[in-house]
C-alpha cells in the first residue's frame, strides 16, 4: 500500500471516529447494560470540545465525507465520443481497505438515520 493510501486511511478513521464511538457506546449501554459508559459520554457531553466533536454536523458529516473520499478513489467515470456514439465507461477498483471504509461509513451513516428516525418517530392520531 502506498503513501496516500495510508494516509487516505488514516482520514477515513478520524473522520468515522465520532460517529463509530458513538454508536459503539450506545450498544454497550443498552446491549449490555453498562451504566458507567452513558455516565461517561453525559460527562463528555458537558464539555464544550466533546459537545462540539458529537455534534450532529460531524456525527453524520465525518462518515459522509469518508464515503465521498473513498468512493472517489475506487470508482471512475469517462465519457467519449467513437465513431458517432457516446460511450460511457465505468471502472470500479478492487482495493479492499477502501471498501471497508465504504462499507462501515455506509453502516454508520444508515445506523445514525435509522435511530434519528426511530427516536423521534411519534404516531400522530387522526380522526376522520
Amino acid at each position: 500500500m502506498n503513501s496516500s493510501n495510508s494516509k487516505l486511511g488514516i482520514v477515513n478513521l478520524v473522520l468515522m471516529f465520532p460517529a463509530l464511538f458513538l454508536c459503539t457506546s450506545s450498544l454497550l449501554i443498552v446491549g449490555f447494560k453498562l451504566e458507567f459508559v452513558s455516565d461517561l459520554l453525559g460527562q463528555w457531553m458537558g464539555h464544550k470540545f466533546f459537545g462540539w466533536v458529537f455534534s450532529p454536523v460531524v456525527i453524520l458529516g465525518g462518515p459522509a465525507a469518508a464515503l465521498l473520499l473513498s468512493t472517489w478513489k475506487i470508482f471512475r467515470v469517462s465519457a467519449e465520443k467513437v465513431l458517432e456514439e457516446f460511450v460511457i465507461v465505468v471502472s470500479i477498483k478492487r482495493w479492499f481497505s477502501h471498501w471497508v471504509c465504504v462499507a462501515l461509513a455506509s453502516g454508520l451513516i444508515l445506523l445514525v438515520l435509522a435511530y434519528g428516525f426511530v427516536e423521534n418517530f411519534q404516531i400522530v392520531a387522526v380522526h376522520r
